[in-house]
């Protein structure tokens, strides 16, 4: 064999060499592909499985607007008798204070 074959052999077996390693390296590639995609699906079907629905969300919504508005109400409520209270005593207390200053004042 001539020189010009023998190097002619040599690339082709270097080539066929390329394609095999190639090969090999696209199959591990496609192995990868293959497990993210089922990592991915296995993923986006837990997190379906586990969202609220927006009319589950809107009556929870409702819900705690409900409970929230009784709850100011209340404090709302007694709050202002409190108020009230206050109000009366101290309108009590101010009526014998004029009293007692009265009778103090017209004993002298």
């Amino acid at each position: 064999m001539t020189n010009g074959k023998i190097e002619r052999r040599q690339n082709e077996k270097a080539d066929h060499d390329l394609l095999i390693r190639l090969d090999e390296k696209v199959g591990d590639i496609q192995v990868s592909i293959k497990t993210l995609q089922d990592g991915t699906f296995s993923k986006i079907a837990m997190l379906e499985k586990d969202k609220a629905d927006r009319r589950e969300v809107e009556e929870l919504q409702k819900i705690v607007n409900e409970h929230m508005e009784v709850r100011v109400r209340n404090l709302e409520n007694k709050t202002s008798k409190y108020f009230i209270t206050l109000t009366l005593y101290s309108i009590a207390v101010a009526t014998m204070i004029s009293l007692i200053i009265y009778h103090i004042l017209k004993a002298s």
